[in-house]
């Protein structure tokens, strides 16, 4: 089970451990940092908290916090912000807050990451080449919005002069037509994005309130030829369900019997969910998206108990983490 997902924007693995009934986890990072791979961390630790079991594994994330400069070593995984993103949820996840040093560090390099157009970059890089091609569109909606809310989990509000040119960028965005005209079922996530965006940057949209509006309206009829067409995915509901959240609108006309019936049939014998219907086998992403669905739909789990053996075999097989029994 739980085949590792090559995904678009976040990078990936989890080495091997010993068998044991509870094991302790040791970031890799104090031996070696080019090993950790905080993708299949951050979801495994997701899985975790949304099944409420251990899965046999902890962390410890006071870690990141006494040693802050790790992040800004460049030429490391640390060098990228959707790994930063991924330590700062689960810390806040798990109530740990940022130290003084930890703010300090990552406020100067989140900072770094604005480009002159408005925008935020995943690296320094990928901002150099934002800025040389002038990309404003949704190429930089999930960098932007990784950025946001990092400023968020350390408790930083972002200067004027940056809210400034953020709200010139977002207001480019959403006055041109074409970003409206062009929005359907798949592209759900880039409104979902410049939503999310603007709710944490406090960017006022209520003039753009009707088309708004009028994009999730649509996407009723949408589903449900999705449905029929056989083309629907744990992507797309994913999102449509965040969209729905953010702009408060009712479930009920869109997560319709026939589309949960969908979702249940995308769970695999050992209680994972595959991220299409063609698939087979289930991954740490499509199987958080599925848990994080049914909470949401207030659905009761199916096989939980077999998703958590699941896990734990996974877990003790391919931990992204230097283990040892406690």
């Amino acid at each position: 089970m739980l085949n590792k997902l090559i995904f678009v924007c976040l990078s990936i693995s989890l080495l091997m451990v010993s068998s044991c009934s509870s094991v302790r986890i040791k970031n890799k990072a104090q031996e070696n940092i080019t090993d950790i791979d905080l993708y299949n961390t951050y979801y495994f630790m997701k899985l975790s908290s949304e099944l409420n079991d251990s899965l046999g594994c902890s962390l410890d994330l006071n870690f990141y916090n006494e040693n802050p400069n790790l992040f800004i070593t460049h030429n490391n995984k640390f060098d990228n912000l959707s790994n930063i993103y991924y330590v700062l949820e689960l810390m806040h996840d798990a109530n740990v807050k940022p130290s003084y040093m930890l703010k300090e560090e990552l406020s100067g390099y989140l900072n770094g990451l604005q480009t002159n157009i408005g925008n935020f970059a995943f690296s320094i890089k990928h901002k150099e080449e934002i800025e040389s091609t002038h990309e404003i569109g949704h190429e930089t909606y999930l960098s932007s919005y990784s950025a946001l809310k990092s400023y968020a989990y350390l408790d930083i509000t972002i200067s004027k002069d940056q809210a400034s040119k953020l709200n010139h960028w977002i207001d480019g965005v959403v006055s041109h037509s074409d970003f409206w005209d062009s929005l359907n079922i798949e592209s759900v996530g880039d409104l979902l994005m410049v939503l999310e965006i603007s709710k944490l940057a406090k960017i006022d949209l209520s003039k753009h309130g009707d088309d708004i509006h009028k994009s999730i309206f649509k996407l009723s009829d949408e589903i449900k030829d999705y449905l029929k067409k056989a083309k629907l995915s744990l992507f797309l509901l994913n999102d449509i369900e965040r969209l729905l959240s953010i702009a408060n609108v009712g479930k009920e006309k869109y997560f319709t019997p026939d589309t949960i019936t969908f979702l249940l049939s995308l769970q695999t014998k050992d209680g994972g969910f595959k991220l299409f219907e063609a698939n087979e086998n289930s991954d740490l992403l499509s199987a958080y998206y599925g848990l994080r669905l049914l909470r949401q739909l207030e659905q009761d789990i199916p096989r939980r108990e077999e998703l958590i053996v699941a896990l734990k075999k996974y877990g003790q097989k391919n931990a992204c983490f230097d283990v040892s029994t406690s």
